[in-house]
């Protein structure tokens, strides 16, 4: 996997996890900002919770695969887009 190609599977993850998360806060909460046991308990709630965990797990995963093989190409890139380095 080339450094472009691992930047767009990384948006990728991004999108799905911002997607995923925008499905769980549509479910509703307390006043005190917490969601209810008896939301928590439903099969909806539970289903989409699972599946953001698993999105949320992929992407962290990848994040660290991603640091670690490409550091090189995120230091020249952010060293590029700097305006101190000019």
């Amino acid at each position: 996997m080339t450094y472009d190609e691992a930047k767009k599977h990384k948006k990728e993850l991004e999108l799905t996890v911002k997607t995923l998360g925008s499905i769980l806060a549509a479910f509703p909460r307390l006043p005190n900002g917490l969601g209810s046991d008896a939301v928590k308990s439903s099969l909806e709630y539970r289903h989409a919770k699972t599946v953001f965990d698993k999105a949320f797990a992929d992407l962290r995963a990848f994040n660290a695969l991603f640091c670690r093989t490409f550091h090189k190409e995120r230091r020249a890139e952010r060293k590029r887009n700097c305006c101190f380095y000019g």
